[in-house]
């Protein structure tokens, strides 16, 4: 057996296991998505600084430091994915299912903190010795990981539909 028949054949079995569909990035992705993720990093650290920064010295305004770290975590969540989106390394050659799945999933684990945690708000409130409540910032934190499911869902949508109008146009041609 050849290393290329070998190839193929580690290829086929890791690809055709019922369940499981693995993601594979071409060299450009890897590239492309290796550098969004520092810069992604980056904002994260720099952002967690001046937070730390502010509420030691400046003003404290969450309850604790948890909520607004879970807050900014998602807004750069949100803005890996966009750029992931706009750059074309957010989907690999395959893997469309196993994240519309994610997705989904994001989506219901979300929904369903969104709800614990509005119950928390209801018996505190927002405010909390004039600061946010924890209860408020980890509903926010939810709100926009729910955002985060909702924008995955729509680029895989317009990913399938670009893919389905390249092979319709391929069609065509034949």
């Amino acid at each position: 057996m050849s290393f290329r028949s070998f190839d193929k054949f580690c290829e086929k079995l890791i690809l055709t296991e019922p369940g499981s569909e693995k993601e594979i990035l071409d060299e450009r992705q890897k590239i492309v998505r290796t550098k969004i993720i520092a810069e992604t990093l980056l904002i994260f650290a720099f952002a967690e600084m001046l937070n730390c920064i502010i509420m030691d010295y400046f003003y404290k305004w969450a309850e604790s430091y948890s909520p607004p770290l879970l807050l900014i975590l998602m807004a750069c969540l949100i803005y890996y994915i966009i750029r992931n989106a706009a750059q074309g390394s957010y989907v690999g050659i395959n893997g469309n299912f196993a994240r519309k799945v994610t997705s989904v999933t994001i989506i219901l684990i979300a929904v369903l903190n969104i709800t614990r945690h509005a119950f928390d708000l209801a018996d505190g409130g927002i405010l909390t010795d004039g600061a946010l409540s924890d209860a408020f910032l980890f509903a926010v934190s939810f709100a926009l990981l729910a955002v985060c499911g909702v924008i995955s869902l729509v680029v895989l949508r317009s990913i399938d539909k670009a893919d389905s109008s390249k092979i319709e146009e391929k069609e065509e041609r034949s």
